[in-house]
């Protein structure tokens, strides 16, 4: 793998990209969200979570470059990641505390839980030791996909191999780049796994 290879990877399979993919499919895999919800409701669903949970940390993390506080939109230092996750953090809680209050579906709100722990989880210890998010937000991916091949009739395997031999993709590309090393990546996508898993 070259370099050019292993950032275009990385860019591609950014965690806000990966964590959208897994909540498109949550709305396609589980039969009480893509049959129990109408299509605008869906609409509004996903544009309101990209924009808050996506859309939000990227526009924070482009202005923290600009302004100079982080020296590459990598985050190589884990200093640098601190308000980026932090923020990311809570606005998960934030979703989670504003949706609960309507008639919003319970599969829906365990997703934002997952992500929320996740996210705590990934914030508490980057404090002392470094996480991979991208690791996690594969994991978390998997995790959901688990959970629908449990719940669901549809035959996932083709989709649970993909997305095992994407995440080992990715995290080999983060090892190529000296991101993150091999401990630092199997506790982001054990933690994400775990947490979708179980929660949802």
């Amino acid at each position: 793998m070259n370099r050019g290879l292993a950032y275009s990877v990385s860019a591609l399979f950014h965690p806000v990209l990966v964590n959208f993919l897994s909540l498109f499919l949550l709305f396609q895999l589980f039969p009480a969200l893509s049959h129990g919800v109408p299509n605008r409701l869906k609409v509004y669903y996903l544009s309101y979570l990209f924009i808050t949970t996506a859309l939000v940390p990227l526009i924070l993390v482009f202005s923290l470059r600009l302004t100079g506080r982080i020296k590459s939109l990598s985050m190589e230092d884990k200093e640098e990641r601190k308000l980026p996750y932090l923020v990311t953090f809570l606005m998960f809680v934030f979703n989670y505390y504003n949706l609960s209050k309507y008639s919003v579906p319970p599969l829906l709100l365990s997703w934002i839980l997952a992500g929320a722990v996740t996210l705590l989880l990934i914030l508490m210890v980057n404090f002392f030791y470094k996480i991979s998010l991208h690791a996690a937000s594969l994991g978390s991916l998997l995790g959901l996909l688990c959970v629908a091949a449990i719940h669901t009739s549809n035959d996932l395997r083709p989709a649970l191999a993909l997305a095992i031999l994407l995440s080992g993709l990715v995290c080999s590309s983060r090892l190529f780049l000296k991101a993150h090393d091999t401990a630092q990546l199997y506790l982001g996508f054990c933690s994400g796994f775990l947490f979708m898993l179980l929660i949802l």
